[in-house]
């Protein structure tokens, strides 16, 4: 059974290791500066463990009345195990908490746009190798309304 928790700088490394093991199928490779950087003030971000290992994690911020996933993934060897639901609906419940969020935003790729849209997320726009060479950068959007249903809290 996994459990979420909170990001701790010592988990930096695990989830470097999470960004490779998702590089060059779900991840462009040159991204991960950008995710290094990110790791040195993630805000709102929480790790996935499994029996003691971190497998997967992923965290949002919030802007007026929108909030945004970010760098939610989940280590290629643990796929398929209900783990991305895990770390959206922990993700989901606390923008629903906050006053004022009405929507919820979220970019990823062609790779895992099916995911999200099997959770209540609808596809606003994408742009063609917007990640990269064989990556498209699609744009989803949620209302926290759709979101409390999807994760029966409504």
């Amino acid at each position: 059974m996994a459990s979420i928790r909170p990001f701790l700088v010592y988990d930096r490394i695990a989830c470097l290791a999470i960004f490779d093991s998702n590089a060059p199928d779900f991840i462009d490779p040159a991204d991960r500066s950008d995710f290094t950087e990110f790791l040195s003030e993630p805000g709102q971000y929480v790790v996935a463990e499994s029996e003691g290992t971190v497998v997967g994690c992923g965290g949002y911020y919030s802007r007026n009345s929108a909030a945004r996933l970010t760098w939610g993934m989940v280590h290629r060897s643990h796929h398929r195990r209900g783990l991305g639901i895990l770390l959206l609906r922990w993700r989901l419940q606390r923008i629903m908490a906050e006053p004022g969020v009405t929507t919820i935003e979220c970019s990823t790729s062609q790779m895992t746009e099916g995911f999200y849209a099997r959770c209540g997320f609808v596809t606003e726009d994408r742009l063609p190798e917007g990640y990269g060479p064989g990556l498209e950068r699609v744009e989803m959007r949620m209302s926290v309304e759709r979101a409390g249903e999807w994760a029966g809290l409504a």
